[in-house]
């Protein structure tokens, strides 16, 4: 058994035992992690090892997973007690997000019907998409907005709870309908973490709001929920089967390597590709500060020499890894610092917070879930939506006040 490995997880341990008790987002964020971190040592027994764990890698690791987690470890106990937003505002962001939304579902929802391929294997979907089978592309003005407006979906999970508690049940649940425009846009190309960061994010909003629900909402809430997001979770299941049912080990093999192998590809990438040589100075997180003929268009191994295949996960420190090489570490502690201090909340402060404060750890929260795995925001529309939320709101703010 690897030593190493065994003290990463005892690390994840000790950081969720102290939070165990509570019902806040850290302790679903670390609970996250420390299931990652069992799949990890569960790994030892399932695959052998190609290659030798180097404990600095590991180390290192340790240290820049920990300063990914550090804006949530102090901020993640805030909920909806801590904040009053202005209902005006929210209402025009709702219509926004709803009449778009509405768009993109009608755009995509034909699509998915028409895929013949999820008939025979749920794994040709995605085959036929990187095939060119499939047309993913959109074509009208409305299209290609209601498209770029599909980057601050995740802002509708914590709406449609907001509403809900507002009584506003019609506008709730056209706010979970189109929360949902993420996810039937993966089922065109045969992904799934789309699903999997849209549950994500109603289950922060359920935590968010939790000791405000009213006790005769909270069985209506899981059985609806059961009810309109079954068909997501199914589609999760039948996709991971067709994936690795032909994997060496079975699925349930195959799975525990998926969700454990971080510090595995972070270890090789650290020690066995002299990134140091080798790394995209910001190319892969941050292609958006580079000109179009700069930015990465092909698999990893198109730009650094490796005998392994590279475009596997190895956490959100390992796409950092990838990019700046061993200074990674202090382009994590500016990184993080930012929405450390954009994030935090004065125990000694009596004004509550307001809708930017929690935009801007929402996007955090986007970041360190999905960075269990990869780093996955690097898109300039992602970018460029929530800059335009954050300052509409705040100019919505200023110009009320008048």
């Amino acid at each position: 058994m690897n030593f190493w490995i065994i003290i990463y997880f005892l690390f994840i341990l000790f950081l969720f035992y102290r939070y165990r008790k509570e019902h806040t987002i850290r302790r679903w964020i670390l609970f996250l992690y420390l299931f990652s971190a069992s799949f990890s040592v569960l790994k030892l027994f399932v695959e052998p090892l190609h290659y030798s764990i180097d404990g600095r890698a590991i180390l290192y690791y340790l240290m820049t997973l920990f300063i990914v987690l550090f804006p949530i470890i102090r901020n993640g106990y805030i909920d909806n007690k801590y904040y009053s937003f202005n209902k005006s505002f929210l209402d025009k962001l709702s219509v926004f997000l709803i009449i778009f939304g509405i768009i993109s579902l009608s755009y995509y929802l034909p699509k998915v019907f028409s895929l013949r391929t999820m008939l025979n294997n749920m794994s040709d979907v995605r085959l036929a998409y990187y095939n060119g089978e499939v047309d993913y592309v959109p074509s009208s003005i409305l299209e290609i907005l209601s498209n770029w407006v599909s980057y601050i979906q995740f802002i509708s999970p914590f709406l449609c709870f907001y509403y809900l508690l507002q009584n506003e049940k019609k506008r709730a649940l056209l706010l979970f309908f189109v929360s949902l425009v993420p996810a039937v846009e993966n089922l065109i190309i045969g992904e799934r973490e789309a699903c999997v960061i849209v549950l994500g994010n109603f289950v922060f909003s359920y935590i968010f709001y939790k000791d405000v629900i009213p006790k005769s909402y909270m069985e209506k809430i899981r059985i609806f929920g059961i009810i309109l997001v079954s068909p997501f979770i199914l589609f999760i299941v039948a996709m991971t089967f067709a994936r690795f049912e032909n994997a060496d080990g079975g699925v349930l093999s195959s799975l525990i390597v998926y969700i454990g192998d971080q510090p595995y590809n972070y270890s090789y990438q650290f020690s066995s590709i002299n990134i140091a040589d080798q790394c995209l100075h910001g190319k892969l997180c941050f292609p958006y500060f580079f000109a179009q003929k700069e930015q990465l268009t092909g698999p990893l191994n198109d730009y650094i020499n490796s005998p392994m295949y590279l475009n596997v996960f190895a956490g959100l420190p390992g796409s950092f890894l990838l990019d700046f090489g061993y200074y990674s570490i202090f382009v994590l502690v500016l990184f993080s610092m930012c929405f450390f201090f954009l994030t935090r909340y004065k125990r000694k402060q009596t004004q509550k917070l307001g809708f930017n404060h929690l935009f801007i750890f929402l996007i955090y929260y986007q970041i360190v879930f999905m960075g269990l795995f990869y780093f996955r925001y690097s898109s300039k529309y992602f970018v460029i939506m929530c800059l335009l939320v954050a300052l509409s709101s705040k100019a919505y703010q200023q110009f009320s006040k008048k």
